[in-house]
């Protein structure tokens, strides 16, 4: 029996393009993602500093800068260059694509909304509005190919009372989040909560967590986390808990969920390395890279 090993992320989808033209038949599909931040300490022989974390965030995790360095400008023209290769081999070419630019435009949209509720209703009233008409099922279509090749994550809404997955209004975030802010031009005032979000949905995945955004009546919760055997948790990401606004949104929300299972708030707040507060834990977003939820 031959077997065909396919392996999938941003990270290698060119090469796994090139693996199923040397093996035949059976296929077994192999996700690896961008690096993590521990991995990306190890690549770039760097200390676990705030310096190291702001690097990651700011440049994310593609293997290949270790050798390119990490100068601002060669890291953008890597990042759009693996890019662009994807875009054409895994998302154009593999799905016939005639409107390549929509396509593009709404690669950068989703950039700019990172985290943000979507439907593609809504995308298509503001394409609509930009004076291009697209129907709301190209942008379905143009959504999954995306997500097919990994260049996003499509992360669907949870009714936490109702216990069943909504139909409409999704989230979407990066396999690798310098090739968003690469796309964006850089991270601009206001983007980074949306990138801490990213990058805590990420490593959720890493730690083996199926993750859905929650709904709470009108309330909403950033992830809820779960795993075969049952194993559930939730977690909200927030920038820096600085004031009591702040903290009775992020903290009130996951106190209004009538069940027991662990909760989470995951911040950039200083100082901060891991509290309880009246059960809710509140981690550093460093120390929830570097050691998990532990």
């Amino acid at each position: 029996m031959h077997v065909e090993i396919i392996i999938t992320g941003s990270n290698s989808k060119m090469l796994s393009s090139d693996l199923s033209t040397l093996i035949g038949g059976r296929y077994k599909e192999i996700y690896i993602q961008s690096l993590s931040y521990r991995e990306f300490m190890l690549f770039h022989q760097l200390p676990d500093s705030d310096d190291t974390l702001a690097k990651y965030i700011q440049f994310g995790g593609l293997p290949a800068l270790a050798r390119i360095g990490l100068d601002e400008q060669d890291v953008r023209d890597y990042q759009l260059d693996v890019y662009h290769t994807v875009l054409l081999k895994d998302v154009v070419m593999r799905n016939q694509i005639r409107n390549v630019v929509f396509l593009g435009n709404l690669v950068r949209f989703l950039a700019d909304n990172t985290g943000k509720l979507i439907s593609a209703n809504s995308i298509s009233k503001y394409m609509k509005a930009q004076g291009e008409r697209v129907t709301s099922m190209a942008i379905i279509n143009y959504a999954r190919y995306l997500c097919d090749a990994y260049v996003i994550h499509k992360v669907s809404r949870y009714d936490i009372h109702g216990k069943r997955l909504f139909e409409t209004n999704d989230k979407y975030y990066f396999e690798d989040c310098g090739i968003r802010n690469a796309l964006v031009g850089g991270i601009c005032e206001g983007d980074i909560e949306k990138i801490i979000e990213n990058i805590v949905y990420n490593h959720l995945v890493r730690l083996g967590y199926e993750v859905t955004v929650g709904q709470l009546q009108s309330a909403e919760i950033d992830f809820v986390c779960t795993k075969p055997a049952g194993k559930r948790l939730y977690v909200q990401v927030a920038y820096i808990v600085a004031d009591e606004s702040t903290r009775l949104r992020e903290f009130g929300n996951l106190r209004a969920i009538p069940d027991n299972y662990p909760k989470y708030v995951i911040s950039l707040t200083p100082l901060l390395i891991k509290t309880d507060d009246n059960g809710i834990t509140h981690l550093h977003l460093r120390k929830f890279l570097v050691d998990g939820l532990n």
